[in-house]
């Protein structure tokens, strides 16, 4: 009697006429390869765990930089209103200045003192300035005259237009 043993599958006994002879064949499941072991199976989540966060991060990134910006725009609005009414209160001329060196804006009253100011986000540059500057005057009135000032968004590729018109309101066009 001959035995033959297939290993993967449970045990099965079998007999088969072959040529005379009779043959008996065993197949024994082999449990020692049954599946991962511990060591493997902390291995393959640490690398896929890796691999997730390295493909994951930019689109995160990206949220939060267009998060940042869609911020400053309403921060931006907001103190444009702040400034112009604290021409109107204290009765002299206010600046809303651009500077782009240190991606800020921030108001400057008529005897050079800063009040305060907001951050710029990396991703937005100034482009173009009007004939009066990036630079925006408010008079005692509260008016500003009328000019555009450019930016750049590197995230969307688009050019904002930040336009305004006479008396001191704004509005923004994107293009």
């Amino acid at each position: 009697m001959l035995t033959w043993r297939r290993p993967g599958i449970s045990q099965i006994n079998r007999w088969h006429r072959l040529n005379g002879r009779e043959l008996k064949f065993v197949a024994v499941r082999l449990y020692k390869n049954r599946g991962f072991t511990l060591i493997e199976m902390v291995i393959v989540l640490m690398i896929t765990a890796g691999a997730l966060i390295l493909v994951g991060r930019p689109r995160l990134s990206v949220t939060e930089q267009q998060r940042s910006e869609k911020l400053f725009w309403e921060s931006l609005s907001s103190y444009w209103l702040e400034t112009r009414g604290l021409a109107i209160k204290n009765r002299e001329r206010v600046a809303l200045i651009f500077d782009e060196r240190n991606h800020r804006v921030y108001m400057e009253a008529a005897n050079g003192e800063v009040q305060k100011g907001i951050t710029v986000p990396d991703s937005l540059h100034l482009t173009k300035k009007s004939f009066a500057g990036a630079n925006v005057h408010f008079n005692a009135d509260g008016w500003a005259n009328p000019q555009t000032i450019f930016w750049q968004s590197q995230l969307t590729r688009q050019e904002i237009r930040l336009t305004v018109q006479l008396g001191g309101r704004v509005y923004y066009l994107k293009t």
